[in-house]
């Protein structure tokens, strides 16, 4: 299988994928535990770093660059807005750095003022969200029109053109928004600015935030099946000798962990300027 796509559906079919020895290759959940959702399992694996990775980027970044004295964390209860809402939270308390406002929002929800108001009550430096887009947008968008001056930052569940048109163009100006990968734009050079520029040629639009990392995990499947593992245990064994091999896929060299994590994956940081996402650089090189 090529996904699942986010955490909470993983965590829902996780158990029956392990039954059935069906190997799977997420190019997109996050969730700490998923690796620990079948104890003993053997089919997880995941080509993007995992929320705790995306947690230390974000908080070493906000530490570094931002630099706040009061902030506001708040996420969507969702499995991954939340575990990454947790991994910034704790970060930034172990740096000393205490979150003034917590706080909840409904996915999926049109009127976030109470989150609003409670911000703007907190007279915070910075806002961080855990979620995804649309929402993150909407709630940039009123922040904005409630005249909060903060700096907001979100995670990878937000890095999409949709955060923008949730948003505005000037309701999202400024926004900063990190991802444990890196877009494929045609303008990225090598493997991954061909590959945009051949997805933009076939399918008339821009790749999307995983698009790279999903055209890897196809094709370490279709490679495995092209060996002939035509078999469930043979695939599952063969993505499993990535554990001690690699493959040189376009988002990234790719090895897995004994748990099904990947090994290595850097965290980058975007903002919206002018109405497009723009890369800032790497959340290492960024915080020096």
């Amino acid at each position: 299988m090529v996904g699942p796509t986010f955490s909470g559906e993983t965590k829902a079919v996780l158990p029956s994928l392990n039954d059935a020895g069906l190997v799977m290759v997420s190019p997109s959940a996050t969730n700490v535990a998923l690796p620990t959702i079948v104890p003993g399992g053997k089919v997880f694996h995941r080509v993007i770093p995992d929320d705790d990775v995306q947690a230390k980027g974000v908080s070493d970044y906000v530490i570094a660059k931002i630099k706040p004295k009061t902030v506001a964390l708040i996420h969507d209860n969702s499995d991954y807005g939340k575990g990454l809402w947790d991994g910034v939270l704790k970060n930034l308390d172990a740096a000393g750095i205490k979150a003034s406002v917590t706080d909840a929002v409904q996915p999926g929800g049109t009127d976030f003022s109470a989150a609003v108001n409670h911000v703007k009550a907190g007279n915070v430096d910075m806002v961080f969200y855990g979620g995804y887009y649309s929402d993150a947008g909407r709630l940039k968008k009123q922040l904005t029109d409630a005249g909060v001056k903060a700096t907001f930052i979100s995670g990878d569940g937000s890095l999409d053109p949709g955060f923008i048109v949730s948003s505005g163009a000037a309701g999202g100006e400024g926004a900063l928004i990190t991802c444990p990968c890196k877009l494929a734009t045609t303008d990225a050079g090598g493997d991954l600015g061909k590959f945009a520029t051949d997805y933009k040629s076939q399918w008339s639009k821009d790749a999307g935030t995983y698009s790279s990392e999903g055209y890897d995990t196809a094709n370490i499947l279709i490679k495995g099946v092209e060996a002939g593992n035509t078999t469930r245990a043979k695939l599952l064994d063969y993505v499993n000798t990535l554990q001690n091999t690699s493959y040189n896929g376009i988002s990234k060299v790719i090895q897995f962990q004994a748990n099904g994590n990947v090994q290595k994956g850097d965290v980058f940081v975007y903002e919206v300027k002018s109405g497009k996402l723009a890369l800032l650089g790497s959340a290492v090189d960024l915080s020096k």
